[in-house]
């Protein structure tokens, strides 16, 4: 996969409603699906989703292919079939951090900022689901990778708001 369709889907995975509407299973299929075709071979983003469900989480390719592979995952992990996607794209993508752009490191870490900043605001309180869900899709605060875009200080933060949230708001697993 080249660069620049890595950047495009850790965008398309951050701001899923921006590309296509109502964000579910089917419009997130068939976005992958022209994203792929206009790729010309060069992007195997579903390939590389089917072989992480089945290497990391044993999830066998299934008749209804990638999208029921996802769905086994979701039912093991109490999730939505959406937010495991998310999480599982991210965390595809994002999983060694020498294959990222500089900008879509800056970008992450813009985000991941931001985010911090609004739950600074509220307390430490996430102030809704949404915030919730953008928080969890942040796979990548758990690469060995990301601590080197914070300072020691910013870092300790932003892994003590990881604990809480997802000590407090991560679905449990079956």
């Amino acid at each position: 996969m080249i660069s620049n369709h890595r950047d495009q889907l850790i965008w398309f995975v951050l701001r899923t409603g921006m590309y296509i509407q109502p964000v579910d299973e089917h419009n997130i299929n068939s976005f992958l699906s022209g994203f792929e075709v206009c790729a010309k071979g060069k992007c195997c983003f579903t390939q590389l989703l089917r072989k992480r469900l089945e290497d990391k989480y044993k999830i066998r390719y299934a008749e209804r292919g990638l999208t029921q592979q996802i769905e086994k995952l979701a039912k093991r992990t109490n999730d939505s079939w959406v937010m495991t996607f998310r999480k599982l794209a991210m965390e595809a993508l994002t999983s060694n951090g020498d294959d990222l752009s500089r900008r879509i490191k800056q970008f992450l870490k813009y985000d991941v900022d931001g985010q911090t900043e609004i739950i600074k605001r509220h307390g430490f309180t996430p102030p809704n689901q949404s915030w919730i869900d953008h928080w969890l899709t942040f796979t990548f605060l758990r690469s060995t990778w990301a601590k080197e875009m914070w300072s020691p200080d910013e870092w300790k933060t932003i892994r003590e708001i990881d604990k809480q949230v997802r000590k407090a708001y991560l679905p449990k697993a079956k």
